[in-house]
């Protein structure tokens, strides 16, 4: 028959061992949970600056479409008197510079 002394020195035993499992158990769910929490916060913070970038660049781009209808706006009504300017341009430029670049450009 089992005596009492053998049946505490197995319980003795196994609780060391079981204790030894236990902080391998305790470390690897620590671990696994510090993990997840690092990758939850990457995501957040990744979601947000992509959010805040989208926004930025929405605002950017609303920007330039207004810009552009403005600029439209004065091309069109300036219309085609641009062509009739463009040749006369450089010599109003050189009368305004004096002789000396006259004869550059000319030559």
């Amino acid at each position: 028959m089992i005596g009492p002394r053998f049946v505490l020195r197995m319980a003795w035993r196994e609780a060391r061992a079981g204790r030894r499992r236990l902080w391998l158990l305790t470390g690897a769910v620590t671990a696994g949970v510090a993990a997840l929490v690092a990758i939850n916060s990457f995501t957040v913070n990744l979601r947000t600056s992509v959010a805040e970038q989208a926004k930025a660049i929405g605002a950017l781009g609303k920007e330039m479409y207004e810009r552009l209808a403005v600029t439209a706006g004065h091309l069109k009504r300036v219309g085609g008197g641009l062509l009739g300017v463009e040749p006369a341009l450089p010599l109003l430029v050189c009368e305004a510079a004096g002789p000396d670049v006259e004869e550059h450009v000319h030559a």
